[in-house]
């Protein structure tokens, strides 16, 4: 096992005082909290990431595909942007498909013992305010492209308020061939790197940083079910999917919030973007919240000219 790679008992606990009552979804019956050591604290605060053998039930894995291919099936969320291509710029017939929010549309992804061991392991990591932020899904089909280097603090917009963590959680086996995750180790001491958006093209919505290489990217396989957690500075990526199967894989974040904002300004990258998924979003905003976005949007570009 890396040093940097640790990993809790596979036995799946549900958090205290929490029952499972959503179809399909089965909790283990009791009551313990699911614990870390503080080696296990220690090592993320450390190296920015930790691996973890199991956060569900392999009945909650199973229930959760079909539900899980059906949201990508109908492409929920698409005219609110949340349905988009990561790594391309054509949305109807994306390379990299991913869903933002997907518990928006299906809110059982939030009722299982997946979703409660998150929230009690982000207590331990953050703290007993940590809070659930967000989730959303992603799908690297067969022959999919890879996903560069990036550092999930650059991806956020002027105001906000949280310290995020992210666990990411695959439901089939994650190996190297179909893309498991890659970390650099203690990048998540910063500093955040320049970023682009990938290819220098502002069409894209996905970022990679800038003059950062993967000679110290650790790979951490996970079984299905299992996680790895990470701080929203460490540098991650992941190799194509070079195998005859999706890569599935289901994220959610958590995060404390600050008595400040933590990032006080756009960042060029995210200004530069002309993305089609965020003009889906600003025209599916209510008329207040519309015009507020594209005054900000036109602003933006008005500086850049």
């Amino acid at each position: 096992m890396s040093a940097y790679v640790t990993a809790i008992p596979t036995s799946v606990r549900a958090t205290k005082d929490a029952p499972d009552s959503s179809a399909g979804f089965h909790a283990v019956a009791t009551q313990e909290l699911m614990l870390l050591s503080e080696e296990q604290i220690a090592s993320f605060h450390e190296n920015g990431f930790l691996s973890i053998g199991a956060v569900a039930t392999a009945d909650e894995i199973a229930a959760l595909v079909p539900i899980y291919d059906d949201l990508f099936d109908r492409r929920v969320g698409f005219e609110q942007g949340n349905y988009f291509d990561f790594a391309g710029e054509n949305d109807r017939d994306p390379a990299l498909p991913q869903i933002l929010r997907p518990s928006k549309y299906e809110p059982r992804l939030r009722h299982g013992a997946l979703y409660r061991n998150c929230a009690a392991l982000a207590a331990q990591l953050l703290g007993p305010t940590a809070e659930f932020v967000f989730d959303h899904a992603m799908v690297k089909p067969p022959g999919g492209p890879p996903t560069a280097l990036h550092q999930d603090l650059a991806f956020w917009h002027a105001g906000m308020r949280h310290r995020i963590i992210s666990f990411w959680i695959p439901l089939q086996e994650a190996t190297e061939q179909n893309g498991c995750l890659r970390y650099i180790p203690r990048s998540n001491h910063g500093p955040l790197h320049a970023h682009r958006s990938i290819g220098g093209d502002p069409r894209k919505h996905g970022l990679e940083a800038v003059g950062v290489t993967d000679e110290a990217a650790v790979s951490c396989p996970l079984p299905a079910g299992g996680a790895t957690v990470h701080h929203w500075l460490t540098c991650h990526g992941a190799h194509a999917n070079a195998t005859s199967a999706p890569r599935r894989a289901y994220v959610m974040a958590f995060g404390a919030l600050a008595d400040r904002p933590l990032v006080s300004r756009e960042y060029p990258w995210n200004r530069r973007k002309t993305t089609e998924r965020a003009r889906r979003h600003r025209a599916s905003l209510r008329p207040w919240r519309r015009i507020k976005q594209e005054v900000k949007f036109r602003l933006t570009r008005w500086r850049l000219l």
